[in-house]
């Protein structure tokens, strides 16, 4: 929703976000995960999805500059991006997100700490995302996929 805020995930808990940390929840989570009905994996998805896409970020950065921030900061790596990648992913993200320039803005910073904040995620009171996360990390992981296959299709044709 291109009207959402970041304190949206912290204070409200809509059908767009999935809540945790919620002693109940929890329990629930855990009672359904003990009972093999669910495994509790969202902090290892979430983990793993943010890394891929902050990976990304940086080999787009790596390879136009030659150097990248060794940052977990999700806002600030992308728009650290080259011009030409962050024009590109911009207009992809907005598109798959149906994000305007500012909801873009205030969802990079709702997730721009996201790998420290799920990589220890049972220190943290309360975590949840919106529907914004999962578009985010495959279009910018499809995107740096491409690129590097443009580049290995230029080197060998």
């Amino acid at each position: 929703n291109a009207t959402a805020t970041p304190r949206l995930i912290s204070v409200l808990i809509g059908q767009n976000l999935r809540p945790f940390g919620d002693p109940e929840n929890m329990k629930q989570y855990h009672e359904d995960s003990n009972a093999g009905k669910r495994p509790f994996l969202d902090p290892a998805m979430v983990t793993n999805g943010v890394l891929a896409a902050e990976l990304a970020l940086k080999s787009l950065t790596l390879k136009e500059i030659g150097t990248f921030d060794c940052i977990h900061d999700f806002s600030k790596l992308f728009y650290a991006l080259p011009d030409k990648h962050r024009e590109a992913l911009s207009s992809l993200i907005k598109e798959k997100t149906h994000q305007n320039d500012a909801a873009l803005k205030v969802n990079l910073e709702a997730i721009s700490n996201f790998f420290v904040g799920w990589r220890y995620f049972f220190e943290s009171e309360s975590k949840g995302y919106s529907n914004f996360l999962p578009e985010f990390i495959h279009v910018v992981c499809d995107y740096a996929i491409a690129d590097i296959e443009r580049d290995l299709s230029v080197m060998s044709g």
